[in-house]
């Protein structure tokens, strides 16, 4: 999906979306892989808990 995010306390609807290999490749090279993703977001959820 391509977006742009403002402000992470609204909600955000998505209307369509495309798999990653139907992305033009600047966007697919833009994106973390699934290891990073998940890396990501548990360092994300360790910041919330006030782990690090």
């Amino acid at each position: 999906m391509e977006f742009a995010v403002h402000d992470y306390t609204k909600p955000m609807g998505i209307a369509t979306y495309r798999t990653k290999n139907e992305m033009p490749e600047e966007l697919q090279k833009a994106l973390p892989d699934l290891q990073e993703m998940k890396r990501l977001l548990d360092a994300a959820e360790d910041m919330e808990d006030g782990s690090e």
